[in-house]
């Protein structure tokens, strides 16, 4: 078997707890080093709650973590650009949160950073390969009839809704 994927999940709000990090903990082959978050009492209860290793309320301390080759960065935009090029200058690999940032020049330093170190850099987006235009013709060919977009929604549970469709 090859070795997990060591990952410090930075962001333990809503997101990060009830979602991200309950995939990771559900993924053999991912390893949670560490559980950040701002509130050092919230990461904690992250690090006991899915199995990582340590915790801690400042992400510069385990940005060097030589368990870490990913660093998924859940926080809030205006955070994310000295964070991923801090990771990127770590050679870890980054999975940002969208939106990647606020403005372009954190941007394009997100993405220079992560060029110069040969590292990784995604932005995550949930629904980027699950769009409504794939599933109209789905729907169409199970009803026999013809499909038509009445609404659009989005979130966490916005799947779900439209496979409940098909």
């Amino acid at each position: 078997m090859p070795p997990k994927i060591g990952v410090a999940l930075i962001g333990f709000e809503y997101s990060g707890c009830e979602l991200h990090a309950v995939w990771y903990k559900n993924i053999p082959e991912i390893n949670l080093v560490a559980a950040v978050d701002s509130n050092v009492e919230r990461a904690r209860k992250a690090a006991e709650r899915f199995g990582a290793e340590t915790s801690t309320d400042d992400w510069r301390k385990i940005i060097n973590n030589p368990a870490v080759d990913v660093v998924h960065v859940n926080v809030p935009p205006s955070l994310d650009k000295d964070i991923a090029v801090a990771a990127a200058g770590a050679g870890k690999h980054i999975l940002c949160e969208k939106p990647m940032a606020t403005n372009l020049k954190d941007a394009d330093e997100m993405i220079a950073a992560a060029e110069k170190n040969h590292v990784t850099l995604m932005i995550a987006h949930v629904l980027h390969f699950f769009t409504v235009d794939e599933l109209i013709p789905e729907i169409d060919r199970r009803g026999g009839g013809h499909a038509a977009v009445l609404g659009i929604t989005s979130g966490v549970l916005a799947p779900l809704l439209l496979m409940s469709l098909i």
